[in-house]
């Protein structure tokens, strides 16, 4: 019983001894703690902001790679409107376009709209490869 007791006034006096002086070493301690972990949190921000911008450099590669696959080749898009055509025709200088512009252009025109050399025919012949 006489331990118990002198183990309690040992505890309650190495208390009173960390209130007296032990406030100001708490505070250092507890700002030491806060510099640490901020320290620890500014390198952890770095390296997830150069995680977010290698995977923003990636998406965008992806989408410019997806876009480029979307785009039709260029031998389906007719040199006059610069659309896809959907009534692709043979003209005389051996290019296809869509059949209502090349037939509009021959209206004013007797050359080629790409050569800009003269047509020996303003004869259009259905480009059957293209259409399908």
């Amino acid at each position: 019983e006489l331990d118990r007791v002198m183990h309690a006034i040992e505890h309650q006096q190495q208390r009173k001894t960390v209130g007296e002086g032990g406030e100001e070493g708490r505070q250092q301690e507890e700002a030491s703690d806060k510099d640490e972990r901020l320290s620890e949190l500014m390198r952890n921000k770095a390296a997830l902001e150069a995680q977010i911008r290698e995977l923003e450099a990636e998406r965008e590669q992806r989408r410019a790679e997806q876009d480029a696959a979307q785009e039709p080749p260029d031998k389906f898009t007719c040199p006059i409107t610069f659309e896809v055509m959907t009534d692709p025709v043979f003209a005389m200088d051996g290019h296809s376009y869509e059949r209502a512009a090349i037939v509009d252009w021959l209206k004013r025109n007797q050359t080629s709209p790409t050569t800009n050399m003269p047509l020996q025919s303003e004869l259009l012949v259905p480009n059957h490869n293209l259409k399908s």
